[in-house]
This record gives structure tokens, C-alpha cells and sequence, in this order.
């Protein structure tokens, strides 16, 4: 029996280095699907200065676009209540008060913030989950439905064409007070199979087509394939939770992985790598915390805090370690 070639079974997606680099000196916004929470959470642990979705995790590409517009106007009429509590169309219900003004007020001071973060911000990581909006009956999209029954909506496909011009608007209006901001744009892997899979499929072909249209358009919005790499490098439904929808944490790591080699320097991996070593020593629980290895042990975790303090705040790691210290 001749010997044969090394056999192959997975397409693995390489991704080109980024036009840019992400640092822990960048401000980074994270906006959109669920998705954009899995990544903006493995940042935020990793120590990045990250916001993220700040009116709460938004599906459809135009609800995205008007949440970072500050032109925006959050209409007062377009909010409702339900069981004692007041929610908008424009946000995610966890956006919510318990009386229409208090809403309001919430809402406008989220802005503010969002406002002023944009103005630094460096990088905006976009994730768009879907292309079916709702729209009410006098033909406003939300963002959200709030459980209300579904005669109160109908539902459509958005084109391409409105995606892009939404994202047009949305990027005039940071460009203003923020000419240097970075865009990355990502499809979510997350699957919609309540439009039924053929339906999902299609949604997700026209999120991808808008990202393409955008990407090609703008040198300084570039596009990461969280989706591809779900749907072909990892094709597999062990890469799935329970549910078949959502992606496990072995693949969020996976394409975590693949972001920062695409988007980090070597340094900003390397301080990482270093970090996650740091954040292991910090969750060690001893069998006896008042031992003399352990007390020195503690007082080793310190001076690895100490190296991080030019890069990132560790202030509050600090406390902990110097309360377990005797």
C-alpha cells in the first residue's frame, strides 16, 4: 500500500493581517447582534477600553446605524408600556423604566455618553444579525417588538441598497467629530431559524452583500468573518450550544483567536498571553489561603499586577490580591 497524501478535513479560514492594529490604548465600541457581546466580552476581560451596546443588543442594520447616529432623534411617541413598565422601540427591552419620562430621561443620558465616546473612539465593531425588520403599522422600524402581539407589526426583508445607505448616513455622522475612526464589520453566526432556515440563509446573504458594498466602497471599513468561519471552518454542530443556534464558548475562543491575529501586533498578543496566565494565578483558590507558600504566592500575583499598570487599569484585581494578604 503506497503512501498517501496528508488528508484534509476542514477548510480553514486564513485571514490577511488587518489594515490596522488594535491596541489596549484603543477605545473600541462593539455594537449589534448578540455576537457583538460574545466579542466585546472576551475584550472587555482581556482588558480593552470597550464599550459595548450601549441601547443594548440591537438585530437589524438600520436600529444599529440610528444608535450611533447622534442626530438621532429618540421620538417620545415611540415608546410604550407593558405591565407597569415603560420600554422604547428604538432599544433593547433591558432599556427600560418605570414611567415614560424616567425612560426618556434614561435614553438621552445614554446618548450623552455614546456622544462623548464617540468622539475618541478608534474602533467601531459593528455585527449585523439580521436583514427581517419589524415595522410598526405606521411603517417605523424597531428595534425591538417588547413581546407585544404581532398584529401590532409587520414583518419584511430589508434591501441591500437600504443597509448601505443607513451605514452612509451613520458614517457621515461620526466622520464629523471623528474623522480617524476604524470600522469592522462582521455578519452574526448566530442562526434566525424562527424565519425558517431557507429564509435565515437569505437574510444572511443580503447582511453579507451590504458588508461587501460597504467594505469596498471605504478603505477604513474593513470586514471580519465570524460568519464564515461558523458556517465553514467549524462546520460542525459540536461548535453549537443546546439550542443549534448560538456558537459554544470553544468557538467564540476559536474566532476570537482568529480576530486578534488578524487585528492585535505581536506585543498586544504577547500582553495577552501574559494577562490570561495573570488572570489564572488570580482565581487560584488554596486549601490553606493563610500558609506561608500561599501569603508569598499572593505577594508574586502583585508584582505581575504591577507590569500590567502601563497598559491597562488593574486596580481593582490589586484590592483584591492586598485583601487576601495578611
Amino acid at each position: 500500500m503506497h503512501k498517501s497524501a496528508i488528508m484534509i478535513f476542514r477548510t480553514e479560514i486564513n485571514i490577511p493581517k488587518g489594515n490596522f492594529d488594535i491596541s489596549h490604548h484603543s477605545n473600541i465600541l462593539s455594537v449589534g447582534s448578540c455576537f457583538a457581546e460574545n466579542i466585546g466580552n472576551v475584550l472587555n476581560q482581556n482588558k480593552f477600553k470597550i464599550a459595548q451596546n450601549p441601547f443594548g443588543i440591537l438585530y437589524n442594520p438600520i436600529s444599529i446605524c440610528n444608535s450611533l447616529c447622534n442626530s438621532f432623534y429618540f421620538d417620545a411617541e415611540n415608546v410604550i408600556e407593558r405591565d407597569e413598565i415603560w420600554y422604547s422601540f428604538d432599544c433593547h427591552s433591558e432599556i427600560n423604566a418605570t414611567s415614560k419620562n424616567l425612560l426618556l430621561t434614561k435614553i438621552k443620558e445614554i446618548q450623552h455618553i455614546q456622544t462623548a465616546f464617540l468622539k475618541k473612539t478608534d474602533v467601531i465593531i459593528i455585527t449585523f444579525g439580521s436583514a427581517f425588520v419589524y415595522e410598526t403599522l405606521d411603517k417605523k422600524i424597531v428595534a425591538n417588538c417588547h413581546k407585544l402581539p404581532a398584529k401590532y407589526f409587520t414583518k419584511r426583508l430589508l434591501a441591500i441598497n437600504e443597509i448601505t445607505e443607513a451605514v452612509d448616513f451613520m458614517y457621515q455622522s461620526i466622520e464629523k467629530t471623528n474623522p480617524n475612526c476604524r470600522f469592522i464589520f462582521t455578519v452574526s453566526p448566530v442562526r434566525h431559524i424562527k424565519d425558517t432556515i431557507e429564509l435565515n440563509n437569505v437574510s444572511k446573504s443580503i447582511l453579507r452583500l451590504a458588508c461587501q458594498q460597504i467594505t469596498e466602497k471605504r478603505a477604513n471599513c474593513t470586514y471580519f468573518p465570524a460568519f464564515e468561519i461558523m458556517i465553514d471552518d467549524l462546520r460542525d454542530y459540536r461548535f453549537y450550544e443546546k439550542d443549534m443556534l448560538h456558537p459554544t464558548q470553544q468557538a467564540i475562543e476559536y474566532i476570537w483567536e482568529k480576530f486578534a491575529a488578524s487585528y492585535f501586533s505581536n506585543d498586544t498578543n504577547t500582553l495577552i498571553s501574559k494577562w490570561q496566565q495573570t488572570l489564572t494565578s488570580i482565581n487560584h483558590r488554596s486549601f490553606n489561603p493563610k500558609s506561608t507558600s500561599h501569603q508569598q504566592f499572593l505577594s508574586n500575583v502583585l508584582k505581575q499586577l504591577a507590569i500590567f499598570e502601563t497598559y491597562f487599569d488593574v486596580s481593582n484585581e490589586t484590592k483584591l490580591i492586598q485583601s487576601q494578604l495578611i
